[in-house]
């Protein structure tokens, strides 16, 4: 199926228009990510939305069913769309707005990467706790680069790889635009996902060209075809990740 951003806006418009059916039950809901900064790649690209229900409705069951519904509706009209799917969205308790992930505050709350598509503008209300800054400070990125890219060391001793191969190293390269954003909170900055890749160069003197190089090779009409660039690719991914693991290292003596 050959995707168009027309497909992106019918399916954002239905999504819209269903969760529209939360009424009371609905505090606020955000659209944040690529389509929010009409950025959208159409075929790779998804939808991400954050609903904010209202705070009684975890009091009462009748509506939590309610709400529940309209979601599950909205939800399966999304995945139905033929757009790529990772999870159509989150749903938090107006009362949870200061209980959010760290790393995702700075995105939901930028006017540049979110927008309001229902209810109330309640973004300067979100916020995080502790707990989570520590969590997203001591091990997302290293967790990222220990469970994502140190696997695939194995494949690059390999005189060919194979289509399958090929393949699971061009699922795994989708990881390297979520890096920049990993390594500044190693870094305790919080710059969000637009401004981490030159916030992140300027922190450790990095070339962050291969950001874009392997987005341009994701995005590109058949990237297996080439066999050798997905491998050397890789190289450089594993060895970009390397080099920010060992300046943060460095960073921390």
């Amino acid at each position: 199926m050959n995707l168009t951003t027309s497909d992106y806006e019918r399916a954002f418009e239905q999504f819209v228009e269903t969760i529209h059916d939360l009424g009371e039950n609905g505090r606020s809901v955000l659209l944040y990510g690529s389509m929010a900064r009409n950025e959208i790649i159409p075929g790779h690209s998804d939808l991400d939305f954050w609903v904010i229900l209202a705070k009684d409705v975890f009091e009462d069951k009748k509506q939590f069913r309610q709400a529940f519904e309209v979601m599950v509706k909205a939800g399966q009209e999304l995945a139905a769309s033929g757009l790529p799917v990772i999870h159509a969205f989150c749903f938090y308790g107006e009362d949870e707005l200061a209980w959010l992930p760290k790393a995702l505050v700075p995105n939901l709350q930028s006017a540049r990467s979110s927008k309001i598509v229902f209810g109330e503008d309640v973004r300067p209300q979100m916020n995080s706790t502790a707990a989570s800054h520590h969590l997203y400070h001591s091990s997302y990125f290293f967790v990222m680069r220990r469970q994502v890219f140190l696997p695939l060391t194995p494949l690059l001793k390999k005189e060919t790889l194979t289509q399958k191969e090929a393949k699971m190293i061009l699922g795994s390269l989708k990881y390297v635009k979520y890096i920049p954003e990993a390594a500044c909170a190693a870094l305790d900055l919080w710059p969000g996902e637009i401004d981490a890749v030159p916030q992140l160069g300027e922190a450790l003197n990095l070339d962050m060209s291969i950001v874009d190089h392997i987005a341009a090779l994701r995005t590109q009409e058949n990237p297996l075809s080439d066999l050798a660039q997905i491998q050397n690719s890789l190289r450089d991914a594993l060895y970009f990740v390397e080099e920010i693991h060992n300046a943060i290292l460095v960073t921390k003596k």
